[in-house]
């Protein structure tokens, strides 16, 4: 099965169960509120080619106040939901 890029509403809504099962209210809130999209950044053509992509959150002006203290934090929470990403940062 191939992962639609264009759709990301699944993606989204099980990292937001997750956190909501985690009691991890912040977590979902800004999933809940994010517009996410994935964006090949590179391709590796080492062994048949590997494609590296981005995966990029755009939070409402609201909520980054509201998470400011955690706000460094967050990539390394959803990278601990989604083991074989390169989460760096969200935007």
């Amino acid at each position: 099965m191939e992962f639609d890029f264009n759709n990301l509403e699944p993606l989204l809504a099980t990292l937001t169960n997750l956190f909501a099962n985690a009691g991890s209210a912040k977590q979902v809130a800004v999933l809940a509120e994010a517009t996410a999209k994935i964006v090949q950044i590179d391709y590796d053509n080492w062994n048949g080619g590997t494609e590296i992509y981005n995966f990029y959150l755009t939070i409402p002006d609201y909520l980054v106040s509201q998470i400011a203290n955690e706000q460094e934090n967050l990539p390394f929470l959803l990278k601990s939901r989604l083991p074989y990403s390169r989460i760096s940062r969200i935007d």
